[in-house]
């Protein structure tokens, strides 16, 4: 919605201006789409492998955190679409969520996080019996 009223402002705008200022101001916008898009992907990327710091710090509080970011981006690196999908997943609850105006929430909340803890310790066994059938 706020993508076709800033469109339309932009188009109503550039109707006033000569060629070369549309030219140019065209250029800036889809650089600046662009720009976005690949921001966002490359953010997205980055949540997704450092998803599960928080469950390797309760595992090993003594570790360094660089260490933590680290383990984390290694264990996710194969599992990156696994948790995409997974947390698409929970899409359905959260528009009921809101659509009971956030009162579900208060049941909708634990069970994500408890789902996370379960997804971490799956990947974590997961990573366990793929470094004991290399050896």
């Amino acid at each position: 919605v706020l993508e076709v009223i800033a469109f339309n402002a932009l188009n109503s705008f550039i109707s006033y201006q000569t060629d070369l200022n549309k030219l140019i101001l065209s250029f800036l916008i889809i650089t600046g789409i662009v720009l976005c898009a690949a921001i966002a992907i490359f953010y997205g990327s980055l949540m997704i492998s450092c998803s599960q710091v928080y469950y390797i710090l309760y595992d090993n509080e003594n570790m360094p955190v660089i260490d933590i970011f680290n383990k984390s981006m290694d264990i996710m690196e194969n599992h990156r679409l696994d948790y995409l999908i997974y947390v698409l997943s929970f899409i359905g609850w959260i528009i009921v969520g809101i659509l009971t105006l956030g009162i579900l929430f208060i049941w909708i909340i634990p069970y994500i996080e408890i789902s996370n803890v379960y997804f971490y310790d799956e990947v974590v066994k997961l990573e366990k019996t793929k470094k004991t059938k290399t050896k």
